[in-house]
């Protein structure tokens, strides 16, 4: 053999040596490290696909969100309600997941009322955050509906609060819904329309009703007769004790056939109180003078709040027959007409 190529093929049989005389590693050694690395790598990548499946399943916004939309947050709101309607309206994925975060954000005051609006998908994290701090919240316009306000009162407040409210539309669209539009205090938007309104306010009533629901149907009278009953009493007195006491005068009024002769109807009627009343103005044609007919009137002649409602279902049992309200605000009552009258002259001249 060639000297030269023996020593070339000794070379090349012998592992070379590192500086220093250690030999370099074999590629067995080089193999096992990148074998580790890849293990590492390996579970890296599981836990990455883990969270990103967590996050597209619990976190992220559901695939068919409405992007470029508009959600409420109505008032009274729970945040199960709440995580529910936002859930049926695909603006977040898990109801769980949102209730969770909203109460990690929010604590126990739970939930903002207001509209929001969503220019992209977003994340339960963002929505959550959204409705505890009102962020990108619309302007509202935050409006009071005191109990006893008729449709026409009702509207004249909303003209003064939200900006070009339509008066006459909203009489219109409202005129079926007089007794049925609850008193409390709203968030609206500064352009809502009179549709939207009488929608949340009707929708308010709704669920409000609930609460006595079972007074309504132990009393067993129609509803429609309980809540223009209601609306009377809103007028007539201003205590719970008062409105029970009415409650059972005037509904024994009713079952001997006897007109209410009650003053609060021609507030509906003429928009007059008991002390502008004149002769000629109880005289009038209307089913709504409860002096010239029997029974109650044809509807409810103003918007009741609970309190009324409820003392309409549970009349408080007493001899009277009449009653009147002195200049302090003070109930007088009386057996007969005779002493009615008595009370007349003694509280009213």
């Amino acid at each position: 053999m060639h000297p030269d190529l023996s020593n070339i093929m000794m070379l090349e049989s012998e592992e070379p040596n590192e500086p220093g005389g250690e030999k370099a590693p074999s590629p067995k050694n080089i193999f096992n490290l990148n074998e580790k690395a890849r293990k590492v790598l390996l579970a890296v990548s599981i836990v990455l696909i883990v969270i990103l499946a967590i996050n597209y399943n619990f976190f992220a916004a559901p695939a068919e969100h409405p992007g470029g939309t508009k959600f409420a947050i109505t008032s009274g709101m729970t945040i199960s309600e709440a995580a529910e309607y936002l859930s049926e309206n695909n603006i977040i994925k898990s109801p769980t997941v949102f209730k969770t975060l909203v109460f990690i954000m929010g604590g126990r005051s739970g939930v903002i009322a207001g509209s929001y609006f969503i220019e992209h998908p977003v994340s339960v994290f963002r929505i959550a955050m959204m409705v505890t701090t009102n962020g990108y919240g619309i302007k509202m316009y935050k409006v009071t509906i005191p109990e006893g306000l008729s449709n026409r009162q009702i509207a004249d407040l909303l003209a003064k609060n939200l900006d070009n409210f339509d008066k006459a539309k909203f009489l219109k669209l409202a005129k079926d819904k007089e007794g049925y539009l609850f008193p409390d205090s709203y968030f609206f938007e500064p352009e809502s329309t009179p549709e939207k309104v009488i929608e949340m306010m009707n929708d308010n009533y709704n669920e409000k009703i609930k609460m006595v629901n079972l007074d309504i149907v132990f009393f067993n009278k129609p509803i429609k007769d309980i809540i223009t009953m209601a609306s009377i009493l809103e007028e007539e007195a201003r205590t719970e004790n008062t409105r029970r006491m009415i409650a059972d005068i005037l509904w024994r009024r009713i079952e001997r056939g006897m007109s209410l002769q009650v003053d609060a109807s021609f507030v509906y009627l003429l928009g007059k109180g008991s002390a502008e009343l004149t002769v000629d103005d109880m005289k009038i044609d209307s089913p709504y003078n409860t002096y010239k007919y029997k029974g109650l009137p044809p509807g409810p002649i103003t918007n009741p709040g609970l309190a009324s409602i409820l003392a309409a279902t549970k009349p408080l049992k007493n001899k009277y027959w009449f009653y009147l309200s002195d200049k302090d605000g003070i109930m007088h009552y009386a057996v007969t007409f005779e002493e009615h009258k008595l009370n007349k002259e003694r509280y009213l001249r």
